[in-house]
C-alpha cells in the first residue's frame, strides 16, 4: 500500500486538485491523507476530480470556521473497512488490508495550533488506540509540532513553549508506542513563504507490528510547489543491494554438531605461506563452509518450528480418534523438546540481531527484539542520495557515488605544510621507545581478546569474539 498525506491549505480551488490528483498518479498511490482541505462539504465530484476516476471510497471531516478539514480516498477494494471515526482533528479507518487480510488502522491527523488543543488531541487518539486492539497502524498528518530542535529552525525556533510542546508530543508517541522512521528527500516539511523559518510538521508514524510485517517501508518527502508544505510518501522499497554480509550466528554454538564440523573442517583446510597470510585464506574457505553449513545442516528456524507445530498438530489429531503407539508417544515427546530448542535459538538470534545488552537472551521478548531490530535496520539503512540536486535511489549508483564521495576524502592532495624545525618537543625516554617497539606477547594478545564481549565488533569478515574464544 502506497500513502500519499498532504496538507492542502485549502481544497476548493480545480487546479489544486488536479495538482494532487497528478502526485497520486505519478506515485501510484492507493490510499490519500488529505488535511486542511477549508472545506465543509466534500462531495463525490470533488474526490474524482482529486482520484482521476470512479475507483475509489472515501471519507471526509468538514472544517471549522474554514479552517482544518480532513479528507482521506483510498482505491476501492485496497480495504475491506470495518468502521471509520470521523472527528475534527482526525480520521480513523480501522479494516483488513490485502490479500493477507491483515487488521490495521489507517489515521488521518491534523493537530491544533494551540498547545491545549494537542494536549486534547493527544489524549483523544490514546483512547482511540487502547479501545481498538489492533497491531498494525499508520498515523500520518500535519502535526504541528516538532520532536526536537533539530527539526526547526530560524525565528524563535528554540523558545520554550516549543520545548515543551515538542516534550508532550514525544510522550504521546510513545504512549501510542508507535515508531518514527527516518526521513528521505529532505529534512524539512514546512517552509514559511519568506523562507526564514522551516519546520518537520508532517510526518508518517507507524507501530512496531507494521515495520515487523512489513520492514522495507520508507517516508519520502515530494518537492513542493508554491505551496508551504511538502507532500509526503509511504512506500515500500524493494532493491537488491546484493548479498548479506557474513555473521557467525551465536545460536549455532546450541547446535552439538557445531564443535566438531569447525574443527573437522579447519584440519582440511590446508593454506601455504606467512601465518597471518594463511589464517586469512583459511579463515575465508571456512566461512564459505559455515553458509554452506548453515544452509544444509542447520537449516531455517523458522521454517522447522512451523514444520514442527504441523507435525504436533497431525498426531493430536490423530490422538483424538485412536489411542497413540509407543513410536507416536516418543516421536511426540522428541517434537516437543525439538520444538522448545528451535524457540530458544530463534530468540538468541533475535537478541543478536538487536545488540542490546542490558536485558538477557532469555527474557522472551522476541517481539520487541524484532522492533529494535527492524527499526535499527531503518535508522542505518541508506536508501538513496542526493547528488547534484538529484536523488539517486538505485542500488550500484549509491554505491558508486558512496565510493567517489570516500575516495576523494582519503585521496593525498599535494599542498604546502609548515615546517616545524627547531620547536622543543617532549620525547620518549630510551626505554620506553624500546618497549613499544617489542612485540606482543602470547599472553598479552589473549588478554586483549579475552577482556572483549563476545559479540562485539565482529569485523568485516563477521566471525566475532565468541567464535574466537571458543576455538
Amino acid at each position: 500500500m502506497i500513502i500519499l498525506s498532504f496538507n492542502s491549505r485549502g481544497l476548493g480551488s480545480f487546479l489544486k486538485q488536479k495538482a494532487i490528483q497528478g502526485l497520486i498518479s505519478q506515485h501510484k498511490a492507493d490510499f490519500v491523507c488529505i488535511q486542511e482541505t477549508k472545506l465543509q462539504v466534500v462531495d463525490v465530484h470533488c474526490c474524482r476530480t482529486i482520484w482521476g476516476d470512479v475507483d475509489f471510497d472515501w471519507r471526509f471531516a468538514p472544517s471549522e470556521n474554514r479552517g482544518g478539514g480532513l479528507l482521506c480516498i483510498w482505491r476501492k477494494g485496497l480495504l475491506q473497512v470495518e468502521r471509520s471515526i470521523i472527528e475534527s482533528n482526525f480520521i480513523c479507518i480501522v479494516g483488513s488490508f490485502g490479500v493477507d487480510a491483515a487488521d490495521c488502522a489507517v489515521l488521518n491527523v491534523y493537530a491544533p495550533c494551540d498547545r491545549v488543543g494537542k494536549r486534547q488531541l493527544w489524549s483523544k487518539l490514546v483512547e482511540l488506540k487502547i479501545n481498538i486492539h489492533y497491531d498494525l497502524w499508520c498515523v500520518a498528518g500535519d502535526f504541528n509540532v516538532v520532536r526536537s530542535s533539530s527539526e526547526r529552525r530560524g525565528v524563535g525556533a528554540n523558545s520554550q513553549q516549543h520545548r515543551s510542546e515538542s516534550v508532550e508530543f514525544n510522550d504521546f508517541i510513545d504512549e501510542m508506542e508507535l515508531l518514527d522512521i527516518p526521513l528521505l528527500g529532505r529534512k524539512f516539511t514546512w517552509v514559511r513563504p519568506n523562507g526564514l523559518q522551516m519546520s518537520r510538521l508532517d510526518r508518517f508514524l507507524i507501530s512496531p507490528g507494521w515495520l515487523n510485517r512489513w520492514p522495507d517501508y520508507v517516508q519520502e518527502v515530494l518537492q513542493r510547489d508554491i505551496l508551504d508544505h511538502c507532500p509526503l510518501l509511504f512506500k515500500r522499497v524493494n532493491q537488491n543491494w546484493g548479498p548479506k554480509p557474513f555473521r557467525v550466528l551465536n545460536c549455532w554454538f546450541d547446535d552439538p554438531r557445531f564443535q566438531a564440523f569447525v574443527g573437522d573442517s579447519w584440519r582440511e583446510i590446508q593454506v601455504e605461506g606467512r601465518g597471518i597470510i594463511a589464517l586469512n585464506e583459511k579463515l575465508k574457505t571456512l566461512k564459505l563452509k559455515l553458509k554452506q553449513w548453515n544452509l544444509e545442516v542447520f537449516g531455517n528456524l523458522h521454517r522447522r518450528k512451523k514444520e514442527i507445530v504441523d507435525q504436533l498438530n497431525d498426531i493430536e489429531k490423530k490422538a483424538e480418534e485412536s489411542d497413540l503407539q509407543e513410536v507416536e508417544l516418543r516421536q511426540r515427546q522428541e517434537l516437543g523438546a525439538e520444538f522448545w530448542q528451535c524457540s530458544k535459538r530463534i530468540d538468541s538470534l533475535a537478541y543478536q540481531k538487536s545488540r542490546i545488552n542490558w536485558i538477557r537472551e532469555g527474557d522472551q521478548n522476541s517481539r520487541y527484539f524484532h522492533a529494535i531490530v527492524n527499526f535499527r535496520r531503518k535508522v542505518n539503512a541508506l536508501p538513496g542520495l542526493w547528488v547534484e540536486d538529484v536523488w539517486v535511489d538505485d542500488p550500484s549508483a549509491v554505491k558508486f557515488q558512496a565510493k567517489e564521495f570516500f575516495a576523494c576524502k582519503f585521496k593525498s592532495m599535494e599542498r604546502w605544510r609548515p615546517k616545524l624545525n627547531g620547536v622543543p618537543f617532549r620525547s620518549l625516554s630510551v626505554s620506553s621507545s624500546k618497549l613499544l617497539e617489542e612485540n606482543f606477547s602470547a599472553a598479552e594478545l589473549k588478554e586483549a581478546v579475552w577482556s572483549c564481549a563476545g559479540d562485539k565488533s565482529p569485523g568485516p569478515d563477521g566471525i566475532n569474539f565468541r567464535f574466537i574464544k571458543s576455538f
